[in-house]
């Protein structure tokens, strides 16, 4: 309660005066730093419901208060936001060693909400109601400091997410800067993702000078890169197509594929595995480890929440992508080229002996189970020489060496592109450019 009191800027007793009639409804704690529970949640339903307006002595106006909570968030992160707030004792310090009472101490319970939920609000809130002119004046002063607070309480997908929506929320309005800012830091995030969850303070330093230098965010933020980097390295001018490297696999990549909900890309390789990654984040989820020789093919199921893999082992695997054990084995006795899924329960393998299709759940392919199936539908990314990446005959991007000879995948406007070095690029392109490019 305490919490609530100093994020509404009230004192204490005015809450539990107000609590107090309320026990019907809420858990109130006896301790003042213990939170308030909701007993039923159809009370809240009732309490903003617009029928109840007139009728309804504690009737909340919803959009309204979704605009105060975003004021009031606001104005305790303006006053306790700052670089290192936890006094975190070297650059380099891993998020991993600050304790639960450190974070406890510096970051109080109404600053987590905050840095945790302001967007929420803001996204809640009347979209006529044209606040953008603070919100843009707040993350062009704490930006970092926000994306530093959410790093140690383990939350930075998060920060990523928020963003994400609020690039959303902002499509067709007139803040232009608060837009460019949004999209702007939603690149830095991703491009910083891994060493920003590792290692907090490295927003400062790393991630700053290894932007691009005409990025929003890192001009917007030059003047705290630490003086004891006396020569900063030479950087592109703009953020490239390329949003995410992906690396882990030890050799060649031969098979990527994305999930049906483009949330999850696989990677099949040479070194026998396949990982799948978050196509967003480009965090490593899982490692699927037990075929014996190299995966030629990996693909996911209409519902993303299996994947099929055939590799040089002769052998099928169905694994489960949530959990990355493998449900079931099936002798192929074949070569794969490439697997696909026809229905939620039926798999296709191209072999050098055809297509064999068949009901991954019966564990055992039948003896007359070569079928013919046209993959015309699956869309063609790369040309024959595996030189370009092209759409609708169109040779669209040429690949430098080291990219080639391995697969691509597309999903919207995302390409993934299997390296021989192992690595899984990600690239981001525009895409009504490109079907005009395809029909000019």
């Amino acid at each position: 309660m305490r919490a609530l009191a100093l994020l509404l800027d009230v004192h204490v007793n005015k809450v539990t005066t107000r609590l107090r009639v309320l026990h019907s409804v809420l858990e109130v704690p006896e301790r003042l730093d213990s939170p308030v529970r909701l007993l039923h949640l159809s009370f809240r339903d009732y309490l903003v419901d617009p029928e109840n307006r007139e009728t309804v002595e504690l009737w909340v106006d919803e959009k309204l208060t979704h605009r105060n909570l975003v004021k009031h968030c606001l104005r305790v992160m303006r006053g306790v936001l700052r670089e290192n707030i936890c006094g975190l004792s070297f650059p380099g310090m891993r998020r991993s060693a600050v304790g639960v009472t450190q974070l406890e101490e510096h970051m109080p319970s109404q600053l987590q909400y905050a840095c945790m939920y302001w967007v929420h609000h803001q996204m809640k809130g009347d979209p006529e109601h044209n606040d953008g002119d603070e919100v843009h004046d707040f993350l062009m002063t704490h930006f970092l400091h926000w994306l530093e607070a959410l790093s140690l309480l383990g939350r930075a997908r998060e920060c990523l997410d928020s963003l994400k929506s609020m690039a959303n929320w902002l499509v067709g309005r007139r803040d232009s800067s608060l837009s460019k800012f949004v999209a702007d830091a939603i690149r830095f995030l991703q491009a910083n993702f891994s060493v920003v969850t590792e290692a907090p303070l490295q927003i400062y330093s790393s991630a700053l000078i290894f932007a691009p230098s005409k990025s929003i965010v890192r001009k917007t933020f030059e003047n705290v890169i630490p003086r004891w980097i006396s020569t900063l390295p030479k950087v592109q001018e703009n953020w490239d197509a390329c949003l995410l490297t992906l690396e882990g696999h030890s050799s060649p990549v031969d098979s990527v594929v994305f999930s049906n909900d483009s949330m999850k890309l696989a990677s099949a390789s040479y070194d026998k595995t396949i990982w799948i990654w978050n196509a967003e984040t480009g965090d490593c989820e899982r490692v699927l480890e037990g075929h014996s020789d190299w995966v030629r093919s990996v693909v996911f199921s209409h519902d993303s929440k299996k994947v099929v893999s055939a590799s040089n082992d002769k052998m099928v695997r169905i694994w489960n992508a949530e959990t990355g054990t493998s449900k079931d084995v099936i002798l192929l006795g074949r070569f794969c080229r490439c697997s696909f899924f026809l229905r939620p329960m039926s798999v296709g393998i191209v072999t050098d002996h055809g297509c064999i299709c068949f009901d991954w759940r019966l564990k055992v392919i039948p003896q007359n189970s070569l079928c013919h199936y046209s993959l015309s539908g699956v869309p063609s990314v790369a040309s024959h020489d595996g030189t370009w990446v092209t759409t609708a005959g169109t040779d669209l991007l040429w690949l430098p060496p080291e990219c080639r000879d391995g697969r691509v995948a597309v999903a919207g406007s995302t390409i993934a592109v299997g390296c021989r070095s192992g690595k899984v690029v990600l690239l981001g392109f525009s895409a009504v450019d490109i079907a005009d490019i395809a029909q000019s």
